[in-house]
């Protein structure tokens, strides 16, 4: 037995690629197998741990892999392939995992039969684009005003998430602000403990975590007239921004008129915004009390602080422009609403900013605990983003893993007209699609076996749509049933998990990272065998100024100022004489 343990040791290159190459796929194989359980909307949860010590309960992929501890470079790219997924379509993180993790499996397979990697990753990209090809044929179009299939989309997602018991009402909600915005940057999410789930609800406008502050201001203003700010309110500012509008005379011993001019200058403020209308002021910047307390005699609700990308937001809601100097305020650049208020939302206060046919939508959510907040808010967003894809491809196909048993069933009939070995990784490909009903069978407590070879039945017999009603227990028409999914989510899991497996498949070896601490002194070594072949014993004052400064900091200074300047710096910096200067060996 090999004393040292390292498998890799007196071995040939070719068995070592052939181990790394092994390694390689098993840890992408444990990878994927974390999230298997996990498919569909009877998948399991798990419990996650994360780097604040708080408890997540999600069986959503993105936040399982956002949440867990990766040390291999293989596992770094299955993680990868999961946020590309959800930054492209929004959904399918786990689906895209658990079919790569096949593909990976599946070609383990071929390469024990003897088929050599690059005929598995020939195949592979035969297979890949030929199921794309297959996907766009059987792809369903529909009307981008079509809400009967939207309403489906999105319930199909929330069906495998924590929301599933209420998917018809949240579908509803996630379909009126897709139709309404058509764009994810324009819905934003608020979120505050207590009440339940039947609470969140979405609102037209801005909500914001924020709040007035000043005792006794005026707190809901209907039809406002809202003047953006960016401007810090203090008094050497508001001088310099007035332009001298308002007279001081400083001059020594007026102390009385000297406290009087920031009232003054404050006061000329609220007048001239007054002047216009205004009776809103938001501000990303600070305000002093004083001119807080101003705008409230004024009756003009005023908040300050807010941070300058919800200001932003607000105003492409009112229509106003953010302004930095008050000589540059006029009647077109203010905002409009139709109403603004302080309100008390659980726990924490918010300003509201309601407008009818708002191009800006809030969902406000609620929970019982910052967890389930959490979750929810996680769940709402798979379900936008799907949505949208959804709006914006205006084509869908069948779920329930009927068009991975389809695409499976037409990938084997395109294989038989290959007559190269990468028949053999099509084929492979063809049986890494079914695993996907094989799995959800499975998570919903059905027969996988029987499961499948009733879908293939069905299938041969040309019912395209037939799939698994994982609460039903039962092989549907999804298209009927309503359980869809959009064409660019599953191509995206399809391209992407194939892609990964064929990159996985081509790394034969690791190149590890130098260590950055021995090279250091290894460099270090090297300069004190300089110093010694000039006859300069530095060799410890050396070692303890490259600890301190920095080797390229010590070797710029003896560069300058010679061998003989590292000691003396070292005395100087310690206070006392800790290296002997320097001298010449005997």
């Amino acid at each position: 037995m090999n004393p040292e343990g390292n498998p890799l040791l007196d071995k040939s290159e070719k068995e070592i690629h052939k181990i790394i190459q092994e390694s390689n796929i098993t840890v992408a194989k444990s990878f994927s197998d974390l999230v298997r359980s996990s498919l569909g909307p009877l998948g399991a949860h798990k419990i996650i741990i994360d780097e604040d010590g708080f408890i997540i309960v999600t069986r959503d992929g993105r936040t399982i892999f956002d949440n867990i501890c990766v040390d291999h470079p293989i596992e770094g790219m299955m993680l990868e392939l999961s946020m590309l997924q959800d930054d492209i379509a929004g959904d399918g993180t786990t689906s895209v995992v658990i079919l790569a993790g096949e593909l990976l499996t599946r070609a383990q397979e071929l390469l024990e039969k003897g088929l050599h990697p690059s005929n598995i990753v020939n195949g592979y990209t035969l297979a890949m684009h030929e199921a794309t090809l297959i996907l766009n044929e059987l792809a369903v179009a529909v009307s981008s005003e079509e809400k009967k299939i939207l309403l489906q989309i999105a319930r199909t997602s929330l069906n495998s998430k924590i929301l599933a018991g209420y998917r018809d009402l949240f579908a509803d909600m996630v379909v009126e602000a897709v139709l309404r915005t058509r764009d994810d940057r324009n819905i934003y999410f608020e979120s505050s403990t207590g009440g339940s789930i039947r609470d969140i609800y979405l609102f037209n406008g801005m909500i914001l975590e924020n709040r007035t502050l000043v005792p006794h201001m005026q707190s809901s203003i209907q039809d406002p007239k809202i003047l953006l700010l960016n401007s810090k309110l203090k008094l050497q500012d508001a001088k310099h921004r007035l332009g001298g509008a308002v007279d001081l005379l400083l001059e020594a011993g007026q102390i009385t008129r000297m406290h009087m001019a920031e009232f003054a200058i404050y006061s000329e403020i609220v007048q001239k915004i007054g002047e216009l209308g205004v009776n809103v002021v938001l501000n990303s910047r600070k305000m002093d009390p004083v001119a807080m307390d101003f705008f409230r005699k004024a009756g003009i609700f005023a908040v300050r602080n807010l941070p300058s990308e919800n200001l932003r937001r607000i105003a492409d809601l009112t229509g106003g422009k953010i302004i930095s100097e008050f000589g540059e305020i006029g009647e077109d650049d203010l905002g409009s609403a139709n109403s603004i208020k302080e309100e008390q939302i659980g726990d924490h206060r918010f300003i509201l900013i309601e407008k009818e046919d708002s191009p800006v939508l809030t969902v406000m959510i609620r929970g019982g605990t910052k967890q389930m907040v959490d979750e929810v808010k996680r769940t709402l967003n798979d379900a936008i983003q799907t949505t949208i894809h959804t709006l914006e491809d205006r084509h869908i196909l069948p779920g329930g893993g009927a068009i991975e048993v389809e695409v499976a069933s037409r990938l084997r009939k395109y294989a038989y007209t290959i007559e190269s070995k990468e028949q053999l990784a099509v084929l492979a490909f063809a049986d890494a699609l079914e695993s996907i009903p094989k799995i959800l069978a499975i998570n919903s407590g059905m027969d996988p076996i029987s499961t499948l070879i009733s879908l293939k039945q069905e299938h041969a017999g040309g019912e395209i749509s037939a799939g698994i009603d994982a609460e039903g227990e039962l092989i549907v028409d999804t298209i009927e049933r309503g359980i869809i999914e959009p064409l660019g989510m599953k191509r995206q899991v399809i391209h992407g998990a194939a892609m990964t497996a064929i990159m996985i498949l081509r790394v034969d070896d690791f190149i590890p990272r130098k260590d950055l601490e021995k090279r250091k002194a290894d460099l270090t070594k090297e300069d004190i065998k300089v110093a010694l072949k000039s006859d300069k014993d530095v060799e410890d004052a050396y070692r303890d100024a490259v600890n301190l400064f920095g080797r390229k900091n010590v070797r710029d200074m003896v560069k300058v100022y010679g061998w003989e300047s590292v000691p003396r710096v070292l005395n100087k910096w310690y206070g006392k004489e800790v290296h002997k200067p320097l001298t010449t060996p005997e």
